[in-house]
């Protein structure tokens, strides 16, 4: 039996307010963000109830980190992993572990310094069309919309020179039939998300469909060529070919491009929709924002070059991402018998990550429910344990486009608001709404206006 391999004093706990049959679903589904925040004053590690079923939440830094880190006693499961291949194809995001590292070797120079520059110059086109569009006054329902904006935005850049606007309308119109097929029974929602199988017959429909849009699309890039810079473009190297000197077939291309379109599309539109809420509700803090903006940008649209400046932009975005993040719960199971925290945990027993846990501890972050951007200034973030901030995961298994994911949306940031304040109108509800990747306002409608220097 494998025993506590930091050798460190865990506490452990149990949750209470467990409900007959479904445990702690219905905590996890109708409060998710109360339930997990609240659960690092239980223990270090806190055991609660799926259904009959245990899990364990780690709510320790040095354990989150651990369990992220150290897939030899900690991996993700077969039978979910295979019910996930069923359903999106073998991925970066569904494949096992040996097949992770070799994905992960293959795209990873999609998303290098050079590579990432090149995609900004999309990224900005789409930014600059967003703003373009917005009237004052107007209102709108930020998730819906940035939804639909970062869907393009990571559609581009996937065949930057085979995808239309046709082409473009299509997946958007698809990811949004997606988000309300998405809305199924509380329980039943939460089980297909542990059981790596979720969705309802519609979405799976609609998944076909969009996998037929992107074997389209793949056609015309083999018939067209495949030169130049995109994310998808080194499985088309001499890096995506396998062991037998073949290159990747149409359903390992459609399998990466779905995984990159779910990840791009859902989390960039949440961060940016919880960033824009929290703003509306700390003017002094918008105030700071837009006189960085206002200095570095000057009247222009964000491009690559400004990124360097706009470290209180990126700050605010980090915050965000601390309070909210999108990825609100990863899933691992014990290789083996261990003792945790004083628990003995038998082979295969599940484990709960989430950044929530850890990333709203008072003993971490003062002030944790503070909206408060300079908590990431370099001396004060260096002082944080490692595994404190984890809205990206962590280890091999860390997200791949976090980068991008941050370039997006810093970009995003500075270029909207530069131009526009957006404040909450009536029909405000922040209850969590959970999609798959991502936790959002349900409906967060707001008003837009023009800032004082750019009336119409």
């Amino acid at each position: 039996m494998e025993t506590d391999p930091m050798q460190t004093d865990f506490s452990f706990g149990t949750a209470k307010g467990a409900f007959p049959v479904v445990g702690h679903m219905r905590q996890l589904l109708r409060q998710p963000l109360e339930f997990l925040e609240a659960l690092s004053g239980v223990g270090d590690l806190v055991e609660i109830r799926l259904g009959t079923r245990r899990a364990y939440v780690a709510c320790h830094p040095q354990l989150v980190r651990h369990m992220l880190t150290d897939s030899r006693l900690y991996d993700k499961e077969d039978t979910r992993l295979e019910a996930a291949q069923e359903k999106y194809g073998d991925s970066l995001a569904t494949a096992s572990r040996d097949r992770h590292r070799k994905l992960r070797r293959i795209l990873q120079p999609a998303f290098d310094h050079t590579s990432l520059e090149k995609y900004s110059a999309l990224l900005e086109q789409e930014i600059e069309a967003l703003a373009g569009h917005w009237r004052r006054g107007q209102v709108l329902d930020v998730f819906p919309e940035f939804r639909d904006f970062a869907t393009r935005a990571v559609s581009r850049t996937l065949f930057p020179d085979h995808i239309g606007e046709e082409t473009l309308k299509e997946i958007q119109c698809l990811f949004r039939s997606m988000g309300g097929a998405g809305r199924q029974g509380a329980v039943s929602r939460l089980t297909g998300l542990l059981r790596g199988m979720g969705g309802s017959r519609q979405q799976r429909q609609i998944l076909q469909e969009l996998g037929a849009v992107l074997d389209r699309v793949t056609a015309e890039c083999r018939l067209g060529g495949t030169q130049g810079t995109y994310l998808l473009s080194t499985l088309f190297a001499d890096g995506g070919r396998g062991d037998d000197d073949r290159g990747p077939t149409d359903t390992e291309i459609r399998a990466q491009a779905l995984s990159l379109l779910a990840a791009g599309s859902h989390t960039v539109a949440a961060t940016l929709t919880w960033t824009f809420h929290l703003l509306s509700q700390h003017p002094g803090i918008e105030g700071r924002l837009h006189e960085e903006v206002d200095s570095v940008l000057g009247g222009r649209p964000a491009r690559w070059e400004h990124l360097s400046g706009l470290a209180f932009t990126a700050r605010v975005l980090t915050e965000a991402l601390r309070l909210y993040p999108p990825v609100w719960l990863l899933m691992r199971y014990t290789t083996g018998d261990m003792r945790l925290a004083g628990r003995h945990l038998p082979r295969g027993s599940t484990l709960l990550l989430s950044p929530l846990a850890v990333q709203r501890r008072a003993d971490i972050f003062a002030g944790p429910r503070d909206f408060d951007p300079d908590r990431w200034l370099p001396h004060r973030a260096a002082a944080y344990p490692r595994g404190a901030f984890v809205a990206f995961g962590a280890g091999a298994h860390k997200c791949i486009g976090d980068s991008f994911g941050m370039i997006e949306a810093t970009l995003t940031l500075a270029t909207i608001t530069q131009r526009w304040q957006l404040r909450h109108a009536p029909g405000v509800n922040l209850r969590p709404e959970l999609f798959a990747l991502a936790v959002h306002p349900r409906n967060l409608p707001m008003r837009v206006h023009a800032r004082r220097h750019n009336r119409r």
